[in-house]
């Protein structure tokens, strides 16, 4: 049974550009990942985003873990938390206005409050 759905096409856009290059496995790999030692760093990055939050594994089967990964999706874009600021220097993609960022925790507090706790 599916508990949380994928992300209407608006907010599916705004998450591609901003969170699939390290929160799924659609890595867009820029030119410099693969020259060491920054290559090391940005491929640990990307693991640890994965292990974290990973939108490849979406839609969640699990209501507890689903709601939990929406109510962190919420909080880091509500603290402006991610996409992280260095990331942002490098990937004007990544760089969501204010608007964009309520929308998106709008929409993951909405799906978080709609699963049973």
């Amino acid at each position: 049974m599916i508990v949380a759905t994928a992300a209407p096409e608006t907010e599916a856009k705004l998450l591609r550009a901003a969170c699939y290059d390290c929160h799924s496995y659609e890595t867009r790999w820029p030119w410099y990942a693969s020259v060491a030692p920054v290559s090391w760093w940005t491929v640990r990055h990307v693991r640890k985003g994965r292990e974290h939050l990973n939108f490849s594994d979406w839609p969640q089967t699990k209501p507890y873990e689903a709601k939990a990964k929406l109510e962190s999706i919420a909080y880091a874009l509500r603290e402006d938390t991610m996409p992280l600021k260095d990331y942002r220097l490098m990937h004007a993609e990544a760089r969501l206005s204010n608007q964009d960022r309520s929308q998106l925790a709008a929409w993951a507090e909405t799906n978080a409050a709609s699963l049973p706790p």
